[in-house]
């Protein structure tokens, strides 16, 4: 019985999952959704929120220093994992 519901259960988030993907995909991509029928509830969202979605998507892509936060991670990697001799 339970098995049955954790198989339900994960299709389930991997069909959510998915649709979340694909809706992400289509906004970056900016198109209408005259293709995909189920998405077009949402054009009427998209298209009062688009300054707010480019900018979130720029600023998740915009890095100040790459190498910078290169080198932090990799000190905090070997602080947090050290190279047993």
């Amino acid at each position: 019985m339970f098995s049955k519901f954790l198989i339900f259960f994960f299709f389930f988030l991997s069909f959510f999952l998915i649709k979340v993907a694909k809706l992400i995909q289509n906004l970056t991509n900016k198109p209408n959704y005259a293709k995909e029928q189920y998405m077009l509830p949402l054009n009427p969202f998209l298209e009062e929120n688009k300054e707010r979605m480019i900018k979130f998507f720029n600023d998740l892509c915009e890095v100040d220093d790459f190498h910078e936060q290169l080198e932090v991670k990799i000190l905090i990697i070997t602080i947090h994992f050290p190279k047993n001799k």
